[in-house]
């Protein structure tokens, strides 16, 4: 990894843990809006076990998690603006992995730069990153789709992410945890890709693609400079 002069992250379920953040941010949205559900009670956790599946890791529009709660189980979420309301409450429950620190600061301490690139709503991610523990400290570059119009796998924003970092792509990891647009669209752009997968159930693949299941093991790949 000798070529590799920076780091470049996801941010959703990469730097943080998002099915933490999104059971959080659902069970707040449950005692907001339907109060009367017994806290504890086996109907409620229902309910929010049918949101988190609903939510696909959060690909999907909120819109979309609320109809499906409407459809299954007969419950109304009165909200006028779902993306709105979740964009300024998701932050709330920002929550990143127990070794997300302690392996940015090796990492910093070893000689790598780090990034962020992620897309999303750049007020909602910029607001996530800065409630997990001020981690924008960590990097000297930010990058959110919604900044400039242009959502990963679309090869333009990594080669933009790595151009604001003052580098080419193949100076570049990225670490990311979906495939389709964090390892393809890194893999296409020229980048390191390196996709951190955290459950415990082996997936066969069979590209050759670094793979890593807590950031942690991040500091087994790169070595200091």
């Amino acid at each position: 990894m000798q070529n590799i002069k920076a780091i470049l992250f996801d941010y959703d379920n990469t730097l943080s843990n998002r099915y933490a953040s999104a059971y959080g941010t659902f069970d707040e949205m449950l005692s907001e809006f339907h109060p009367e559900l017994a806290k504890n009670s086996i109907y409620r956790e229902a309910l929010l076990q049918d949101l988190m599946t609903f939510d696909q890791f959060g690909n999907v529009a909120t819109e979309y998690c609320l109809e499906r709660l409407r459809k299954k189980h007969h419950v109304d979420i009165p909200l006028q603006d779902p993306y709105h309301w979740w964009t300024y409450h998701h932050p709330n429950h920002a929550t990143i992995w127990e070794d997300t620190i302690p392996t940015l600061e090796e990492l910093r301490k070893r000689g790598y730069r780090l990034g962020i690139l992620s897309n999303g709503n750049s007020e909602g991610q910029r607001l996530k990153i800065e409630r997990s523990a001020n981690l924008q400290d960590f990097f000297e570059m930010i990058l959110i789709s919604g900044d400039v119009g242009i959502h990963k796998p679309d090869i333009r924003i990594f080669q933009l992410a790595a151009e604001k970092m003052g580098l080419k792509p193949e100076e570049c990891a990225y670490v990311g945890d979906t495939y389709g647009n964090d390892i393809l669209g890194a893999h296409n752009a020229g980048m390191l890709p390196i996709w951190m997968w955290v459950d415990d159930v082996s997936r066969p693949m069979q590209a050759d693609v670094l793979r890593i299941r807590k950031m942690s093991d991040l500091l087994s790949i790169f070595e200091e400079k």
